[in-house]
């Protein structure tokens, strides 16, 4: 496994494939109480046949504010 830096790429091969990386920020864990306060997604390139990320095609981060003190157990675990 390559501890390289991954790079954009311009132009996908055929033959890969798209997946993605989604990482998500609560103020908890409830999913009655607490709400998103960030959303990341890294949309990447791999190679079908080996699984090798070829780079990055596209990304997405937001934030939003939920108008409330983020709870300290939230930003213990997230930052």
């Amino acid at each position: 496994m390559s501890t390289e830096p991954l790079h954009y790429v311009s132009q996908v091969d055929k033959r890969c494939g798209l997946a993605a990386f989604v990482d998500v920020e609560t103020t908890g864990l409830s999913t009655r109480s607490d709400e998103v306060v960030e959303l990341a997604i890294a949309l990447f390139a791999f190679d079908r046949d080996t699984g090798e990320i070829k780079g990055i095609v596209d990304e997405y981060s937001g934030l939003r504010d939920p108008g409330r003190p983020i709870p300290g157990s939230a930003t213990g675990v997230h930052g």
